[in-house]
């Protein structure tokens, strides 16, 4: 994984950088991720070896691109009202755009995709406008044994309004969440057990 610095003066910097493709033209993917999130990031979603990866908040693609390029066996699909991507850095036959709104309502489109995929072992990793409705919304629909990712925890999602839902749903932190808090990473992860 390479990553260039997204802008020097930017004080957010430190979360922010660009993702360059290794399989791709090489070119610059703007991210809101910073580095420092990936190797920890990768490594738990490769532990949890999906057959499918969704992803809420396309953006730009950075992260969409990195993990098809990680997972490369991995069918993604990713939804985004809004999102400002090129979609000339993708393989299709693996990685399916969805410009669709998720938040505001329901997507039929996304828990159909959840419900008719129950089979299958997931990431659901939520990262779009309002994460706390995502996880609320969408989470009911995953599978035992599923992976449920956020961003931006603490910051965007408080614990005290999403730990009664998880708890409720029968999800469970994983282990590597106190190594994501000792690193100061807004990312957090949970099994939804039967």
């Amino acid at each position: 994984m390479e990553f260039r610095q997204f802008e020097q003066d930017d004080p957010k910097s430190n979360r922010r950088c660009c993702y360059i493709s290794k399989l791709r033209s090489g070119k610059p993917v703007f991210m809101k991720h910073g580095p420092r999130y990936f190797p920890i990031i990768i490594r738990i979603i490769r532990d949890h070896n999906p057959q499918m990866i969704v992803e809420l908040g396309t953006h730009r693609g950075g992260m969409t691109l990195l993990l098809h390029e990680e997972f490369l066996d991995v069918e993604i699909h990713t939804f985004d009202q809004k999102a400002l991507i090129d979609l000339g850095l993708f393989d299709h036959k693996k990685v399916f755009f969805y410009k669709e709104e998720i938040i505001k309502n329901e997507s039929l489109v996304l828990i159909k995709l959840l419900e008719d995929n129950f089979d299958k072992r997931k990431l659901l990793y939520c990262d779009n406008g309002n994460k706390e409705k995502e996880i609320e919304s969408y989470s009911k629909y995953l599978s035992p044994g599923d992976l449920l990712g956020c961003h931006d925890w603490m910051s965007e999602v408080k614990p005290e309004n999403i730990n009664p839902i998880l708890e409720k749903l029968n999800f469970v932190p994983i282990p590597e969440n106190k190594i994501l808090k000792e690193k100061d990473l807004f990312s957090r992860f949970w099994i939804k057990e039967s």
